[in-house]
């Protein structure tokens, strides 16, 4: 039974219980009264007249009596029962104060849960929301979902402060939602993040064409604290029921395609493929294999010759790794060292390559070769400042001279940070070491960084040379960046020598050193051919 039902039947039982009492009170007052009263008076009175008379007035007594006494009676009950009355009457009024201020908690709580507090807009729980509603109501209907990141907010936050950041955001959000109205919905999902869902079209290419209109309207100056801003969106889009067909599919989805335009560059946007998302997906494998690889000692070192132009023969070489998967096989660079610059395995595996370069110079000593080594060193470790104080204590206890080996860089390693890194590549130089700046042409500001680099070697990369053909056996530009190296006191290494003139043409453009196919591959020790070295 329910508790108002309850409550009823329990106040009927109190009224008919109070009835009663009232009624049993005037059966004994009346009963006693007419006995006891009776029997007193014929003690005292046997006149009959006399009788008559009294009895007249004992009535009269007996009703004033009872009137009294009813009278007190009933007015205990009713103010009691007024008192109940009023009691419930504040209670209820407390009780719709109470519901008043829940109600206007439960919307506070569900303001705050479905918008965003900065701008007002839709909250990530309220776009989720939204999305399962689609899902669920119209399962055949296209839904556009782009996930947008405002690119340069970082440079306005460092420079102007967080409130202005804010206020950027605030700006972004109304712009967008003047861009973006109705049907469609828009959502601040925290930081400089946002989520438009597009409706309202019959096919993804329709979808697709109003994405790159509205594009190129979302690039605009902003005025913050009277400075103004050039501010541009990166944006990943994906669509159901295309792409996938829940919320967290949908969202994974976006957040793929955003970090590729990320990735390209920023100020665009990018549509999900399948395609990509199988080789995200490959490279997350292939980042935790990395992990096994580093721990049972998976990777090996071979080791390709740096030709002398003069006689052609080889007292240096470059170290290269390479991984011996225990199920996809051998496993060139190209294949893991991007994921490996992305996770901290890099670190571990250039340490790797450092000491068995530093194991293998030895044992080429020990056998009458003495043999320069040449290692490469990514962005990760060119930055981490506690590099070179493991480097002085692994050549303290490996006995290695630092002369012999050169730690090659490249301009896309130094870029983000350049100071910090001519600060280490100075110390590094300092304790003996050469520098070279490796695939040198492949960047836009060269020129610069052989000024200001801390370096002995330049290598040209191999781009310079591989359009020449025997017919056409000149390369002016190649030329001018080996005088200007020699010029600067750089000796010059030519990458990517594969054919006989092409050797020819680095020895006559006065090349110090060259290293390609056509004198070895990259090989284990054991398998060089040791009639390339120089004997010390």
């Amino acid at each position: 039974m329910r508790d108002p039902e309850i409550r009823h039947k329990t106040i009927e039982k109190k009224s008919l219980k109070n009835t009663i009492e009232i009624i049993g009170i005037y059966l004994v007052i009346g009963i006693s009264w007419i006995f006891l009263s009776d029997r007193i008076l014929q003690l005292f009175i046997t006149d009959p007249a006399i009788m008559d008379s009294i009895q007249t007035i004992k009535g009269m007594f007996y009703v004033i009596v009872t009137a009294v006494l009813f009278y007190a009676i009933i007015k205990t009950r009713m103010d009691l029962y007024e008192d109940t009355i009023t009691h419930l009457t504040l209670v209820v009024e407390e009780v719709e104060n109470s519901n008043e201020s829940l109600r206007k908690l439960e919307s506070k709580l569900y303001h705050m849960a479905y918008y965003d507090q900065l701008t007002g807009l839709s909250s990530k729980n309220f776009i989720k929301l939204k999305v399962d509603e689609h899902i669920k109501n119209h399962k055949n209907e296209i839904l556009g979902f782009a996930y947008i990141d405002i690119d340069n907010i970082k440079e306005i936050n460092e420079s102007k402060g967080h409130n202005a950041g804010d206020e950027l955001i605030k700006l972004v959000a109304e712009d967008l939602k003047c861009d973006f109205g109705s049907p469609h919905e828009i959502g601040h999902v925290g930081g400089d993040e946002f989520i438009l869902l597009l409706k309202g079209f019959k096919t993804k290419k329709e979808l697709l064409h109003y994405v790159e209109i509205m594009s190129h309207k979302i690039r605009k100056t902003f005025t913050i604290e009277n400075e103004e801003y050039y501010v541009t969106l990166s944006a990943g889009v994906t669509v159901y029921p295309n792409d996938a067909l829940n919320y967290q599919d949908i969202f994974k989805n976006a957040d793929l395609a955003l970090d590729l335009a990320k990735q390209h560059g920023k100020n665009r946007y990018v549509v999900y493929s399948k395609t990509y998302a199988e080789q995200v997906y490959h490279k997350i494998e292939i980042s935790k294999q990395l992990y096994y690889g580093v721990k049972n000692n998976e990777f090996q070192v071979y080791f390709q010759p740096i030709v002398n132009t003069k006689d052609l023969k080889s007292n240096s070489v470059e170290a290269l790794i390479r991984w011996q998967h225990p199920f996809r096989g051998f496993m060139n660079p190209g294949e893991f060292i991007e994921i490996a610059e992305k996770t901290s395995h890099i670190r571990e595996m250039t340490w790797f390559v450092i000491k068995s370069s530093f194991d293998q110079q030895v044992k080429w000593k020990e056998s009458g070769y003495d043999i320069n080594v040449s290692i490469n060193l990514s962005s990760k470790v060119i930055n981490d400042l506690a590099f070179v104080n493991k480097l002085v204590e692994m050549v303290k206890t490996q006995d290695c001279d630092p002369s012999k080996f050169t730690f090659e860089i490249t301009e896309s390693s130094i870029i983000e940070n350049f100071d910090e890194a001519i600060y280490i590549l100075s110390e590094i130089r300092d304790l003996g070491f050469k520098i070279a700046l490796d695939d040198f042409g492949t960047g836009y500001s060269s020129l610069t960084y052989l000024r200001k680099l801390p370096i002995d070697i330049l290598k040209i990369d191999k781009s310079f040379i591989k359009d020449v053909t025997e017919e056409n056996n000149h390369s002016p530009m190649l030329k001018f960046v080996i005088d200007l190296a020699h010029q600067l006191g750089l000796k010059v290494v030519c990458e990517g020598a594969e054919k006989a003139f092409q050797v020819q043409l680095l020895k006559r453009l006065n090349s110090d050193f060259i290293q390609g196919y056509y004198f070895a591959k990259p090989s284990k020790p054991q398998d060089l051919d040791e009639e390339i070295f120089s004997k010390s």
